[in-house]
């Protein structure tokens, strides 16, 4: 008998107390001002022990979280999110001003990482976290996942897309939002509901409200996403989960390997290995992941076997590589030329910023970024990378001719074609010799007959120089 009951206690125990079931909190549906107190109750030693300037260092945070910023007006969420988190790439200033602007913002970075070791913002138990995100967040205007017909009415192609792709990303920036749903950004028409494990550091934003705030640097996996209405207007709700950046990155690590498996079965050529790179730091990253493969395979099926494994070759003489990111190509190293001095760096940072893609002929590396498509609500696409590595041949092609150029384009006979069909193809490839080289390249490996043949009726001498090749 007493064997029984010990059974049926344990039996009992473990329904009520079952192991390894982390305790997660859910305040959107209980009392509203109930939950708030709860809140604020739990984090009362964290504020406690908040000096007058960390308190001003928040004050300032919460002010920015709804406010427009820019590059010539920036706040520093903004400048996390165009830096992938490394300020350190930021240009320190030209002026006293700019100088200014910049050391105060790394400051506030400061003050607030340092916030994240107090003991006394570490939960207990986990809690789930209401946040809003923008398609800013991915680069992506937001019309483009609504109907033409009905602004109203969610894109079932754009749902399927992100159903199909955003699986996980990282947040480079301070991620605020409400344990009792009520998001503190004003906008944004994807609502992630995000569960926060226990023994989380969180940063409890202002005494008056539930505001927490996620580290920076921290992974978020997505477990699914649906679609909800909200005032008359489909919204997206995305659930998902903090995880740790490590977590994140070796998904990434994995695609990069993938990637390169592929490479080096068509060139058969197992010196490309590490040539291309996936370095993502946004909440995106497995949408820029996803397009990167695509837009890979596609690209090494248009170029030549011989040409793509002499441009290979010619990038991994120098260690150089293909670098796919989704931030701003002026924060990113592997874009800036080698040896520059500091009003060069300021000047060349604000230019490059405006590229979707880059080829860096002092360090022999291309770097995309992900994001600048989005500007036209589009992924990315193979011609983009093949743009790029008409650099490279131009590059390449210039140094192995017979006066020994650092580019075939600037030779007098490509001058010459220039000169006279500079016009021919599209505004851009006007720009001057380099540009007009990589898209005529561009042009004639895009795999549509439609942008050869117009090469070669609207630039003939062009189409035959690059013919050659």
């Amino acid at each position: 008998m007493k064997v029984i009951l010990g059974i049926v206690t344990v039996i009992v125990m473990g329904l009520v107390f079952p192991n390894n079931v982390e305790a997660i909190r859910d305040y959107k549906n209980k009392d509203y001002d109930e939950a708030v107190d709860e809140i604020i109750s739990e984090f009362e030693s964290f504020r406690d022990e908040l000096t007058e300037r960390e308190e001003d260092t928040l004050r300032i945070f919460e002010n920015n979280i709804n406010k427009a910023s820019s590059a010539a007006d920036p706040h520093l969420n903004y400048l996390l999110k165009v830096t992938g988190g490394h300020l350190e790439s930021l240009p320190v200033g030209l002026t006293p001003e700019e100088i200014l602007k910049v050391s105060t913002i790394k400051t506030e970075n400061r003050t607030i990482e340092e916030l994240f070791r107090r003991e006394t913002g570490r939960i207990k138990e986990g809690l789930f976290l209401y946040s809003s995100l923008s398609s800013t967040d991915f680069f992506m205007p937001e019309s483009t996942f609504y109907t033409q017909d009905n602004p109203n009415l969610l894109s079932e192609d754009r749902i399927r897309y992100l159903r199909d792709n955003l699986k996980y990303g990282v947040s480079s920036d301070f991620l605020t939002g409400s344990p009792v749903g009520d998001e503190p950004q004003a906008t944004g028409f994807l609502k992630y509901r995000i569960k926060i494990p226990p023994n989380t550091h969180l940063v409890h934003l202002n005494d008056a409200m539930d505001y927490l705030v996620i580290n920076k640097g921290t992974g978020m996996e997505v477990k699914s996403i649906r679609v909800a209405t909200e005032k008359g207007k489909q919204i997206i709700i995305v659930e998902a989960e903090l995880v740790s950046k490590e977590n994140v990155d070796s998904r990434i690590t994995e695609i990069s390997r993938n990637i390169n498996e592929g490479v080096i079965a068509t060139t058969e050529n197992t010196k490309f290995k590490d040539i291309f790179k996936l370095d993502l730091t946004g909440r995106g990253a497995s949408l820029i992941a996803e397009q990167a493969t695509d837009m890979v395979n596609k690209f090494i099926e248009l170029i030549p076997k011989n040409l793509l494994n002499q441009g290979l070759e010619f990038i991994n003489e120098k260690q150089g590589k293909i670098i796919f990111v989704d931030r701003l190509l002026g924060y990113v190293d592997e874009a800036i030329p080698a040896g520059i001095s500091l009003p060069e760096k300021h000047s060349e940072v604000n230019r490059i910023n405006k590229s979707a893609g880059r080829y860096n002929i002092t360090k022999r590396m291309i770097v995309i970024n992900g994001h600048a498509s989005g500007s036209a609500g589009k992924e990315m696409d193979s011609e983009r990378l093949s743009h790029e590595f008409g650099h490279v041949i131009d590059n390449m092609k210039g140094l192995s001719s017979s006066s020994k150029v650092e580019l075939i384009s600037s030779t007098a006979e490509f001058q010459d074609i220039y000169n006279e069909e500079k016009n021919n193809i599209n505004e851009y490839a006007g720009t001057n010799k380099e540009e007009f080289f990589a898209e005529a390249f561009r042009f004639f490996y895009s795999g549509l007959e439609s942008n050869k043949n117009l090469l070669k009726e609207q630039a003939p001498r062009t189409y035959e120089f690059i013919k050659k090749l």
